[in-house]
């Protein structure tokens, strides 16, 4: 087991001027929910520069144009939170440390979310549209999830001139999140419009999703964790590693789920599933408040396959998973059913 200082856990120890808000109140959720404003966030966690520290001399810059470096990311708790960056490991946990540092290290250019208002959701429907591996809390001595994170190198689809509107277009949606039939999540679709579209989202089943988060284009990075931080809100750091552009948030959480962590490749909408090379997931970590737990072989392996049964054409599978990873490829787009 490895045990990881929560966001809430920050939140908690930060003055009223930190970066997460105030819990919000049933009335202010349901005025929320049925508001055109619905998909907006909470707030933004922006960098604070005031707080970004002097390079040392033994310190190299990991830009021209930051001072943050990874001294002062493995020091400064103040310049960690400030940003908005997913808490530090501690540091008895040395491999752990190295994989956040390689993540937030990158986190070079804070990019607002810049929200789109999506009309559709990613359902908790498993067999026929869902592929991964899913940790069910009974697994867990029934523990209540909070947060996951995961990464990935977004697959490229071939293009599909049947289809314009990347709202309603096959995918291949990989994600992570937390939850059943509520369901915090975020991650990346791989979107097959005549022009092939990569898009960041986010969202809290069963409302409709979010797209937002930072650009990406197919073999690039992605990085997304989630956590519920109390008061009905969700935290979000969704980052392009490859170019170090990020955004880090807070959005409503109306609809809270804990019973499960998901690690997830999903095919949205009753649409085929756009062929992709064999992809590696990596990082996926999921927590209980303060305790983190790696990814293992201990989850339930969900096949996708044309009949959302065993007897049907396999679609894709996920590898069962080492040192936290896994493999996901892809067999068959067709045939496929609409609804399972």
């Amino acid at each position: 087991m490895i045990v990881i200082t929560g966001i809430a856990g920050l939140a908690a120890r930060m003055p009223a001027s930190g970066p997460f808000s105030p819990s919000l109140g049933h009335a202010a959720l349901g005025s929320l929910i049925q508001s055109a404003s619905w998909c907006q966030p909470l707030r933004l966690l922006m960098p604070r520069p005031n707080l970004r520290a002097a390079p040392t001399a033994s310190d190299a810059l990991l830009t021209s144009d930051t001072l943050l470096t990874r001294h002062a990311l493995l020091t400064n708790d103040a310049l960690v939170r400030a940003n908005g960056f997913p808490p530090r490991p501690p540091a008895s946990r040395p491999r752990t440390v190295r994989r956040w540092l390689s993540v937030v290290s990158r986190a070079r250019t804070f990019v607002p979310p810049d929200p789109v208002c999506g009309t559709s959701t990613r359902g908790p429907v498993y067999s026929g549209n869902w592929a991964g591996h899913v940790v069910p809390k009974s697994l867990y001595g029934n523990a209540s999830f909070t947060a996951s994170q995961s990464e990935w190198v977004q697959p490229a689809v071939p293009g599909d001139r049947n289809y314009t509107d990347y709202n309603n277009a096959p995918a291949v949606s990989l994600w992570t999140g937390i939850g059943v039939s509520h369901l915090m999540q975020a991650g990346v679709d791989s979107i097959a419009t005549a022009t092939a579209r990569y898009k960041f989202w986010t969202e809290d089943y069963p409302q409709n999703m979010i797209w937002e988060g930072p650009a990406i284009s197919a073999g690039q990075v992605a990085y997304v964790y989630t956590k519920n931080i109390g008061g009905n809100q969700a935290y979000y750091f969704l980052e392009n590693v490859t170019t170090g552009a990020y955004s880090a948030f807070t959005n409503a959480l109306p609809f809270v789920g804990s019973d499960a962590a998901n690690f997830v490749i999903e095919r949205p909408r009753g649409f085929y599933l756009p062929s992709f090379r064999s992809l590696n997931v990596w990082n996926n970590h999921f927590w209980e408040n303060n305790n983190s737990y790696q990814l293992t072989s201990s989850n339930d392996r969900w096949v996708m396959t044309s009949s959302c049964g065993s007897g049907g054409t396999l679609l894709t599978a996920p590898s069962a998973v080492s040192g936290g990873q896994f493999t996901q490829t892809w067999s068959h787009s067709r045939p496929f059913r609409s609804n399972c």
